[in-house]
């Protein structure tokens, strides 16, 4: 095996790798925005259902009381 031949080896085991890995970090960063999402509706359906309305169209309808 010559000198080139080692290194254009080397050079695919290392972009593999890095593909392997940028793989693994797009996996996570989906599986954390799937996970914020979730919760975030979880929190809108809560609200929704101890307010009568959702937290998402009216975020300070929990500090805002109407006069009489």
């Amino acid at each position: 095996m010559s000198e080139r031949e080692k290194k254009l080896l080397l050079l695919e085991k290392t972009v593999y790798d890095a593909g392997k890995d940028t793989t693994r970090v797009k996996l996570m960063v989906c599986l954390l925005v799937v996970i914020g999402l979730v919760i975030l509706v979880l929190h809108g359906v809560a609200s929704k259902a101890s307010m009568g309305e959702c937290s998402i169209t009216c975020p300070m309808a929990k500090k805002v009381k109407l006069l009489p």
